[in-house]
């Protein structure tokens, strides 16, 4: 069976294709165009990339303890223009910064609005407490609605902690047709 397809489709559409076998039987075939044509996409820019981190106020940041089970939860986030940094404040007692004094690695999770696209930051992270989280804390949008306001209603930057990552890892990720792009990874390229 031989069938000559061309489809002029808007991205994110469906579209019915008639098949036409020999005999005379046809058969209708709906494909998906996020699915099919995902590999006609060419790889994500720096731009569209940092457009995702930018746009979200929120991140999910995931965690393991020492034996590796994972950890996932909701963080307010502050990313610098460049995404060499993030930074989320939290109360000091959480699960995310025990998990952090035993495995001092994170990985960052940020969807666009619709949740078609997605960008995970990794890499190595610090804890700050005291004075050293000053200078994160002041820089800190949305304190006061933030999550950890339910386990301490204050604004003392004295009684929270800041989770600082570093990237190392950039992967880009479209799930409708779960195309992932690692865009950066120092940690690969050491090891090469």
């Amino acid at each position: 069976m031989t069938a000559d397809l061309r489809v002029a489709a808007v991205w994110g559409q469906q579209q019915t294709v008639l098949f036409e076998l020999e005999g005379g039987a046809t058969y209708n075939l709906t494909i998906d165009l996020d699915v099919y044509l995902i590999g006609a996409r060419s790889e994500p820019t720096r731009a569209q990339i940092v457009h995702v981190v930018a746009d979200s106020e929120l991140a999910v940041l995931i965690t393991a303890d020492a034996a590796r089970m994972p950890h996932a939860t909701w963080v307010n986030v502050l990313a610098d223009s460049l995404m060499e940094e993030l930074i989320t404040i939290t109360a000091p007692t959480t699960q995310k910064i025990a998990n952090l004094q035993v495995n001092p690695q994170a990985e960052w999770m940020f969807a666009s609005p619709a949740i078609e696209t997605i960008v995970y930051l990794s890499g190595p992270t610090q804890i700050l407490v005291g004075d050293q989280a000053r200078e994160c804390w002041n820089r800190m949008p949305g304190k006061s609605r933030a999550y950890y306001k339910n386990y301490c209603d204050t604004d003392n930057h004295l009684k929270f902690a800041v989770i600082r990552t570093q990237v190392t890892k950039v992967v880009y990720c479209r799930p409708m047709g779960y195309r992932k792009t690692v865009v950066m990874d120092e940690i690969a390229a050491i090891a090469a």
